[in-house]
């Protein structure tokens, strides 16, 4: 198998494309909420497992849990015009 790898060069730091990243996620997220539908922000926090002090493995999915720092987002879709009638009939 070839794998071929492609690089393009962005003028903005790590911090700064998270930062424009997050704003088109909600820009868009925005657009797209109509009629009660949409994408609904129960949390957004920056968390720091770094040093392990959430754990090693998740107690709900016994998955280990990565060192790392990160966002935590947590959402609910709100999509019952997207879901073709056929399987919202079930």
């Amino acid at each position: 198998m070839l794998i071929h790898e492609f690089r393009v060069p962005v003028h903005m730091t790590v911090e700064e494309f998270q930062v424009a990243q997050l704003y088109m996620v909600v820009d868009a997220s925005e657009k797209n909420t109509k009629d009660g539908e949409g994408v609904e922000i129960l949390k957004n926090e920056p968390y720091d497992n770094t040093n392990g002090q959430v754990g090693d493995i998740s107690a709900i999915s016994n998955v280990k849990i990565p060192r790392n720092k990160g966002q935590y987002t947590l959402k609910h879709y709100h999509v019952k015009s997207h879901i073709p009638s056929y399987v919202s009939a079930m």
